[in-house]
């Protein structure tokens, strides 16, 4: 595993394939599909390193 902890918050499914899954985690609100197009309720998602530049120096 890799990444930091993030936890579903919404999520829209329609039979067995997932089409949005929105996470809240350390940089805020991030969309995810997981494995299978499922959304997962505890996922790992990699540092986007770019958007957490721009927000601690902006």
């Amino acid at each position: 595993m890799f990444g930091t902890p993030h936890m579903l918050v919404t999520y829209r499914c329609g039979g067995l394939r997932c089409d949005e899954c929105r996470y809240i985690g350390v940089q805020g609100m991030r969309s995810h599909l997981g494995p299978n197009w499922t959304c997962p309720v505890i996922t790992m998602l990699p540092v986007n390193w770019a958007a957490l530049q721009r927000q601690l120096f902006n």
